[in-house]
């Protein structure tokens, strides 16, 4: 089964078949653009030529361009600025050539991987084909892997930072929760899990599995970052969690922890009740985007000595990366914590579902009037995880159906006017 594969990403530049499959997807999706820019480019870097330059930037550079990509300003002016300058030719795209690969990797690959155009071109392929393009994950498929050594420390690591990076980036652990049908429009929030539980301690049951959501948004990835590291966001931790300790960035504390990966900005610590709960916002100039990583652990007298620098385990991370997609567009991936299992993205929803009234649904709801990335695809994963888990018996069952009438009672969770 195509769940014990991992499809290579490169073998669409060197295997026709796939190539031509990958294309009638991105047609279907009316996303075909950014494809065929690469490949472009890497026919001019085979032959660079002063001729070879303007017609890439006519097609897919020049605002209004018939194939017009999506790629930052900055790339763009660099290239334009670039036609008639001295550096060597074959470098002049590699800036935006390599922000396109990285997007077409990381989103509609993914999608394309678990649609069905997809899995009927394999069962027409064969299995001998499949092994071709792809690496067979069968020895480890549904194992549990363990976090970065230190992940379970009580402060935030460039191990942390770099491990969850990866991860996003890793087409072959996720399975979509919502593939591509045939025919069907691209819609604008997708969500997936991974085929791998992750243990955050020694302990081997304590695998969890990880969930994602990705989708696109219309405002920039600038706005994100502002908002999300906004002063006037304490008063919502203020009015929900009257007992937080907000801990100054250089303030002498122990959980007063700098970060340092690529260009960074740090948002404020928090510690809350009987948990602690870390934030660090910073910008990955390789990716170009932003990451705002929350860990939490047990607070400080709460917490079960375990050696040098240790304690009993993370009890939940969330991860949201915002990439830059040009101006007034960005695409967003969040990855959770959660045991599928049981309560699938159950963390994904607590803020809604523990305060079950109106008052705490407003608030909610104008605190992401200010940070509109938090309700991007509530409504839409609702609806997934009734279809998917709804028959689930005893409390799972009673919890997916609090959470639809809540929903119904004040309307869908979307960003306030």
């Amino acid at each position: 089964p195509l769940h014990n594969y991992e499809v290579i990403f490169d073998k669409t530049f060197k295997d026709s078949a796939l190539q031509n499959n990958y294309k009638e997807y991105l047609k279907q999706s009316h996303s075909l653009e950014p494809l065929l820019f690469l490949l472009d480019v890497l026919k001019f870097k085979m032959k660079p030529s002063f001729d070879g330059i303007s017609p890439i930037i006519e097609k897919y550079i020049t605002e209004g361009a018939k194939f017009e990509i999506n790629i930052s300003g900055e790339d763009r002016r660099n290239i334009m600025a670039s036609e008639d300058s001295t550096e060597p030719m074959n470098k002049m795209f590699d800036s935006a050539f390599n922000a396109v690969y990285r997007e077409l990797k990381s989103d509609s690959f993914h999608r394309y991987v678990n649609s069905e155009l997809f899995k009927r071109f394999i069962e027409r392929k064969g299995e001998a084909y499949l092994e071709t393009i792809s690496i067979n994950l069968t020895s480890s498929s549904g194992a549990s892997k363990m976090m970065p050594s230190g992940f379970d420390t009580c402060h935030i690591s460039d191990r942390d930072l770099e491990c969850l990076v990866r991860l996003n980036d890793c087409v072959s652990d996720w399975t979509s929760l919502s593939p591509t049908k045939i025919g069907k429009k691209e819609r604008d929030h997708y969500p997936y899990v991974s085929k791998h539980r992750y243990l955050m301690s020694d302990n081997p049951k304590s695998g969890q599995l990880i969930t994602k959501l990705t989708g696109r948004l219309n405002f920039s990835a600038e706005h994100f970052a502002h908002c999300v590291n906004d002063e006037q966001n304490d008063r919502f931790w203020k009015v929900h969690c009257p007992n937080f300790k907000i801990i100054g960035i250089n303030e002498e504390h122990e959980y007063a922890h700098a970060t340092h990966y690529s260009d960074l900005v740090l948002s404020k610590l928090m510690r809350p009740r009987d948990q602690m709960l870390m934030h660090t916002l910073l910008y990955d100039t390789e990716r170009r985007c932003y990451m705002f990583f929350s860990k939490t652990t047990l607070a400080e007298d709460k917490l079960k000595y375990r050696g040098p620098g240790k304690y009993s385990d993370v009890s939940g991370f969330n991860c949201l990366f915002i990439y830059d997609l040009g101006e007034n567009k960005c695409r967003y991936c969040y990855l959770i914590f959660t045991d599928a299992g049981l309560k699938y993205m159950d963390l994904v929803y607590k803020l809604i579902a523990k305060g079950l009234s109106k008052k705490m649904h407003d608030q909610y709801i104008e605190m992401c009037a200010i940070t509109p990335t938090k309700t991007s695809c509530i409504s839409q994963t609702l609806e997934i995880f009734r279809s998917r888990y709804l028959s689930t018996p005893g409390a799972v069952k009673t919890w997916a159906q609090d959470l639809l009438k809540e929903r119904d009672t004040h309307s869908e969770f979307t960003v306030a006017p």
